[in-house]
């Protein structure tokens, strides 16, 4: 009998998307699957689409909860499947309807604890772009710590959960981390450290939404700041498990230190919490600087923004004073 496929799905007020992630899920041509679809407390219909799915299709389960963000949805679905594999689903997203066949031969195949694919961006306006697991053949082996120095920036390997199958055992003593976005960041390292065999499919089988109210798009806040103290979390563990690529993590927060503080900007965030980004950028830019994983033009670029809005904040910081 073909293993058992757990696909967790976190859904918040997402009525508009919710309906072709759920159908490409229905579509799947591998059989032994199945839903959880955890409506993590929403006040638009996306709960109603979940009890009707799980009423008409027996692989389908609803989970309803009070919002406590997106862990906590993926959690709870953990805390109730009963897969071999594990998979996780943004629910605004859909896949190909050989996903999930794909990655368990791939999995099979190669006796792998974690199988991750390509992946295909879409807009709302339906213009579609690239991201790919790439420089890989077709399906293949790859050795763990290519994985994970790939992951450091997230540009080759991604931290995202979505575009990856997982054995089951993985999460035997390991959950998201509550309370914070970018959680995927503070935990993708330990999951993959975790695995004997990882192996990449190039297809690209999972397709990401680029959306304006998503997570990752909303207006700068404290919750930017999880970001960074993910960057924090995956140093700590790089420095014990993995010295040799230490440095090039604090490189990476350093560049994400920037980023946000242009974001922090452009969103007109306040003052206090600006000059807050500058003790990111001070600690690692030693190691931003001096990283052979960044190319020079990527580095130059962050930091001539970062310098040019650096000193519009500053403009900023001198009206404030005179009001």
């Amino acid at each position: 009998m073909l293993p058992k496929v757990s696909v967790i799905v976190a859904i918040y007020n997402i009525q508009e998307y919710l309906p072709q992630c759920i159908e490409s899920l229905a579509a799947q041509t591998y059989e032994n699957l199945e839903v959880f679809l955890v409506d993590d407390g929403s006040t638009d219909a996306s709960g109603r689409l979940c009890d009707e799915w799980a009423a008409r299709d027996k692989r389908f389960k609803a989970l309803h909860k009070a919002n406590g963000g997106q862990s906590s949805a993926r959690n709870m679905g953990l805390d109730r499947a009963s897969g071999d594999y594990i998979g996780f689903v943004d629910g605004d997203d859909f896949v190909d309807r050989d996903m999930y066949k794909y990655l368990v031969e791939s999995a099979m195949e190669f006796s792998a604890q974690t199988v991750m694919s390509a992946v295909r961006t879409q807009d709302d306006a339906g213009k579609q772009g690239w991201l790919f697991v790439d420089g890989f053949q077709q399906r293949q082996v790859i050795d763990k710590e290519t994985v994970m120095r790939l992951l450091m920036n997230d540009i080759r390997i991604s931290s995202s959960p979505w575009n990856k199958l997982y054995h089951r055992s993985l999460f035997d003593t390991l959950r998201f981390p509550e309370g914070m976005v970018y959680e995927d960041k503070a935990v993708m390292h330990a999951l993959l450290h975790q695995c004997e065999t990882i192996a990449i499919d190039q297809r690209a089988v999972y397709f990401y939404r680029l959306r304006a109210g998503s997570t990752t798009q909303k207006a700068f806040s404290e919750r930017n700041f999880d970001q960074l103290k993910a960057g924090e979390m995956r140093y700590e563990f790089y420095q014990k498990y993995y010295p040799q690529f230490a440095n090039e993590v604090k490189a990476n927060i350093c560049k994400q230190a920037m980023i946000q503080m242009i974001l922090a900007v452009k969103g007109g965030a306040p003052k206090q919490m600006r000059m807050r980004l500058k003790p990111w950028v001070r600690r690692n830019r030693r190691e931003f600087w001096a990283s052979r994983e960044l190319s020079l033009q990527d580095k130059l670029m962050t930091a001539v923004k970062y310098r040019a809005f650096g000193l519009i904040a500053w403009r900023y910081l001198k009206t404030d004073r005179k009001d």
